[in-house]
């Protein structure tokens, strides 16, 4: 494939932009032709970004507040659609991470966390929605994390990162029809701000140069780029490395109906977890078909007759 990526005319919002990854997702952006919103808690850091991007010759304008706010998620579209006429792009990137042990964790700890990372996501998504569906074009980018496999003293991290995914998951069946891809990426970096929370020192600087933020903003940029055409992926980006993760499952064992007990289901282990032939559902309704003998069939009329009724009483 030959060509520059460009987004000349397109107009992206990326959220927690004022520092780290999500300040060189913003600046790779602009510097290949987008008009972006730069967001930060810290009204510092989302000024001095837009500034930057500016000076480059660059559009770009802040608004400042946490993307926990449905207020502040509306101001960033409204900015958008007012200033810019439009709204192409969303990259979901803000978010904390708390690290304590499980046992002395709050509720609270995992309500920050989450509304965060999944609401905030949620809102400012969803508040994005309407101007694609009209446009018929979109890409929103849900930063999740490798978290999501499981991160010790990191619980409500790891939860906010799996919940993206599902999200990511049920929002790209819902926009495809419309035009609107919905992927997630797991960026490794550790020259960003919360990478320096959880590392110090000479660990921190070993890794610095090798891991950086702007080389994940590369796979941000063609993730966003119109010709980027897959959508409920969820890619990892580290260093120069591209990979996938993803979502499998094997064909399991069977036995006889009615025979199924607790023996059954030890004996069964070992067929449980043979990953020969497995298989990645792209939906519940995929999935129901393998756990339905592959009865397609009988999987696409009960979906079928789920999402009528949705449809109907709208």
């Amino acid at each position: 494939m030959a060509g520059e990526l460009r987004f000349d005319g397109r107009v992206a919002i990326v959220t927690g932009s004022g520092a780290g990854l999500g300040r060189e997702y913003a600046k790779m952006l602009a510097k290949r032709g987008a008009r972006v919103i730069v967001n930060d808690i810290v009204a510092e850091r989302a000024n001095s970004v837009a500034e930057e991007i500016a000076a480059s010759d660059g559009t770009a304008v802040a608004v400042v507040g946490s993307v926990s706010d449905r207020a502040v998620a509306a101001k960033m579209v409204t900015t958008a659609v007012e200033d810019y006429g439009r709204l192409d792009i969303v990259v979901n990137n803000a978010g904390i991470i708390i690290m304590k042990p499980f046992a002395k964790l709050t509720d609270d700890d995992l309500t920050k966390t989450l509304d965060v990372h999944l609401m905030g996501s949620w809102r400012l998504t969803q508040l994005a929605w309407p101007h694609m569906q009209k446009a018929r074009y979109g890409r929103v980018i849900m930063i999740c994390s490798s978290s999501m496999f499981g991160m010790k003293y990191a619980a409500p991290y790891s939860v906010a990162k799996a919940a993206l995914f599902g999200l990511t998951r049920a929002l790209a069946l819902e926009g495809t029809p419309d035009g609107i891809l919905v992927n997630s990426l797991a960026p490794v970096a550790f020259d960003s701000s919360m990478a320096e929370e959880v590392l110090s020192g000479t660990q921190s600087l070993a890794v610095r140069e090798r891991y950086s933020a702007a080389s994940v903003a590369a796979t941000v940029a063609w993730m966003a780029h119109q010709d980027f055409k897959l959508h409920g992926e969820c890619l990892v980006s580290y260093g120069s490395n591209l990979g996938r993760i993803f979502m499998g499952e094997t064909q399991g064992g069977r036995c006889e109906q009615g025979a199924y007990t607790p023996e059954a289901a030890r004996d069964l282990m070992s067929r449980a977890w043979d990953f020969k032939d497995f298989v990645l559902p792209t939906s519940t309704r995929d999935d129901f078909r393998v756990i339905s003998d592959h009865d397609g069939e009988y999987a696409d009329a009960s979906f079928d007759a789920l999402e009528a009724a949705v449809e109907s009483s709208e």
